[in-house]
């Protein structure tokens, strides 16, 4: 039996259950009157970094080691930020497990993937956010996508047209990303046991077009309909298919900083005193001028006046040189940064967090002092509702994880970058924010129908859908079927040493 695990990235439950109720996506409606649905939780916070490590490996960060798709580090006393890859992951993956097991797979479009390993009988395409330079596998996979003008994400000039211009264009990279796997699948000798497809259209609506239901609808339906040609293509009476979201997708009503708290209330500390000030003002400029000047930019890229390259570097430039950042940061004199992005879940680190991680009871005195002055921030109860030291969701033994997690109040989402003010602006844009919970279904050979009775832990997933198509599992996994029996188990102890020596000896970045 095959397995099929489709991840339509944001997935909301908001968005599912209107159209739902207004019969507007009749192939997720088929599948939960024959399979069985349920609410998904994502990994804390819900991060797309963090969640396709959790799906991969079927644990959760405090194992595998991913946090968020920002890991901090220390370079030449600097603190620095950069994007989290497949690399980093800490403990075996699927891919470790097709390998081992030579169990046919083919993934499509998994975000930071890189480097792309070469899955037996099938391909790995990488999605958005992999490492530049990161191509499919094997090669002719490659070279076919490359004459095929696919693109991993929407451009950056995406983000600033009109609501109804950016649902066309992510209706039509829907229908020709399905188009181009099914093709690879079908270019296979043998269909793959195992199958993945990532679809990150949803995320991008729930980030541009939220506020404009309508036209999320619109994305949502043509997701329903391309999952309609993968189930038909694939057919239920011979796959096990699983329909999800990495994480969810809800209302925001505004952005705060809290590296901004921390920097009023003496916790984080900036390096020298003349540029940091100078820095603050150009930063409140710089905030109107992103807010405002996106317009000024698309017309310019569409006239041919700038190109959408020369606009980001133009950015960056600006960024390194004019706005409080990262670097900024005075690692040997403050108390704690924060790390966060538009999800109700935020992370604050120490500098030791990145220096010299504490473990043990070394890790819980180090959160009850910063919990303890975190408490007396005047004003932080507007904008987070619950402070949780990091030990209790990833334990007090896992090198680079926060120290302190914060839940959000209602409708704020943190944005961990400096800023010369608390409030982030009101926003233009029209976009939600990540949500922790997801809709899942699953249908196929096996799947009782009905509700399942219990959430479905992102870890849990690969594991329910492996025992389901009869497939072993991999010892040491956290996550448990939800449904089916496991057929055996899998000794994946010798590649987690492989990885684990690979990542120590990986050149720093």
């Amino acid at each position: 039996m095959k397995a099929l695990l489709i991840v339509l990235d944001g997935l909301s439950v908001e968005v599912v259950e209107r159209g739902l109720r207004e019969g507007r996506l009749p192939t997720l409606e088929r599948l939960g009157g024959v399979g069985a649905t349920g609410i998904l939780r994502s990994a804390v916070p819900p991060d797309t970094a963090a969640a396709m490590a959790s799906l991969l490996t079927g644990s959760g960060p405090g194992r595998h080691g991913v946090f968020s798709l920002l890991i901090p580090e220390a370079r030449n006393g600097l603190l620095r930020v950069r994007p989290a890859q497949y690399a980093d992951i800490r403990v075996p993956t699927l891919f470790d497990y097709s390998a081992r097991t030579r169990t046919s797979m083919a993934a499509f479009g998994i975000p930071l993937l890189s480097p792309v390993p070469e899955p037996p009988g099938g391909f790995a395409v990488p999605g958005f956010a992999s490492a530049p330079g990161s191509k499919a596998r094997p090669a002719w996979v490659d070279e076919w996508l490359e004459d095929a003008g696919f693109e991993d994400d929407v451009p950056r000039s995406f983000y600033g047209l009109d609501p109804h211009d950016q649902a066309r264009i992510l209706r039509e990279r829907m229908r020709l990303t399905v188009d181009l796997f099914l093709q690879l699948v079908e270019g296979l000798k043998s269909p793959p046991r195992i199958s993945i497809l990532w679809l990150p259209e949803t995320d991008r609506a729930g980030h541009t077009i939220w506020d404009h239901r309508e036209l999320m609808l619109k994305v949502y339906e043509e997701a329903d309909r391309v999952v309609s040609r993968l189930v038909d293509h694939y057919g239920l009476d011979e796959t096990v298919i699983v329909v999800t979201g990495d994480h969810g997708f809800t209302s925001r009503l505004s952005e705060f900083f809290p590296n901004y708290l921390l920097l009023r209330h003496g916790l984080l500390k900036l390096r020298g005193k003349i540029l940091p000030a100078l820095k603050r003002i150009t930063s409140l400029l710089a905030e109107w001028l992103v807010e405002t000047s996106r317009a000024v930019w698309n017309l310019a890229i569409g006239k041919g006046f700038i190109s959408e390259r020369e606009r980001e570097r133009l950015a960056i430039r600006l960024a390194s040189r004019l706005v409080l950042d990262y670097p900024d940061i005075d690692l040997s004199k403050s108390l704690a940064f924060s790390i966060s992005d538009l999800a109700p879940y935020g992370m604050i680190y120490t500098p030791r967090d990145i220096l010299n991680p504490p473990v043990g009871e070394d890790r819980l005195r180090e959160e009850q002092d910063l919990l303890s002055r975190l408490k007396e921030i005047e004003g932080l109860e507007r904008f987070v509702d619950e402070l949780i030291p990091g030990s209790r969701v990833y334990g007090t033994s896992c090198p680079g994880a926060p120290a302190i997690l914060f839940k959000t109040a209602r409708g704020y989402s943190p944005v961990g970058r400096l800023s010369a003010s608390v409030r982030g602006p009101s926003r233009a844009s029209s976009g939600g924010m990540h949500d922790i919970i997801s809709p899942i279904f699953i249908a196929g050979p096996g799947v009782p129908a009905g509700r399942l009775d219990r959430v479905v832990g992102i870890e849990d997933v690969f594991p329910t859908l492996l025992s389901l198509a009869g497939l072993p599992l991999w010892r040491g996994l956290q996550g448990r079927p939800v449904l089916g029996q496991a057929e055996g188990e899998v000794d994946l102890a010798r590649v987690a040493a492989s990885r684990a020596i690979r990542r120590r000896l990986r050149p720093r970045r």
